[in-house]
């Protein structure tokens, strides 16, 4: 068995505390990003601006759904850590400005872990004087099929 190698100790204490160093360096570096994490997390759930920045993506998300054939319309958010949400003046319109839904208020919960994952799960939905426009025209087709176009099915070729 080899014997370990024999350091002056002078060399050993400072070895150390350079170790020593650096681990403690490790250890506030870690603890500022932490700190910096749960600020950003802070600003962007309590206050006014990461509350408009939540409003920008939702209107930005909503519109790259509708594709020009409709128009969100959305006042005051709320969201919070837990994923609770509170949207205050809610309206749809279709692309000629016609209202098709709105609410004075919505409030619910929605998982913020589904939602990290491209997900929405709706667990709780409260809808305060909510107001829903269903127009069929002569054609057969709803005012809804402007803003939400039914998906067609995929048929296969019969054998």
């Amino acid at each position: 068995m080899a014997a370990a190698p024999h350091l002056p100790l002078q060399h050993r204490e400072r070895l150390l505390r350079r170790r020593a160093k650096v681990l403690w360096s490790s250890l506030g570096l870690i603890a500022t990003a932490i700190g910096l994490a749960v600020l950003a997390i802070i600003l962007l759930f309590e206050t006014d601006r990461g509350h408009t920045f939540q409003r920008k993506i939702i209107l930005s998300q909503v519109a790259s759904l509708l594709a020009g054939r409709g128009h969100l319309y959305l006042g005051h958010i709320d969201i919070g850590l837990s994923g609770d949400f509170i949207f205050d003046s809610v309206a749809v319109s279709d692309s000629n400005g016609v209202l098709v839904a709105t609410a004075g208020r919505i409030e619910g919960n929605a998982g913020i872990a589904a939602m990290l994952r491209g997900r929405v799960h709706i667990s709780r939905l409260l809808l305060v004087r909510p107001y829903v426009v269903f127009e069929q025209y002569p054609n057969g087709s709803w005012n809804i099929d402007k803003l939400f176009p039914p998906k067609k099915l995929l048929s296969l070729p019969t054998p």
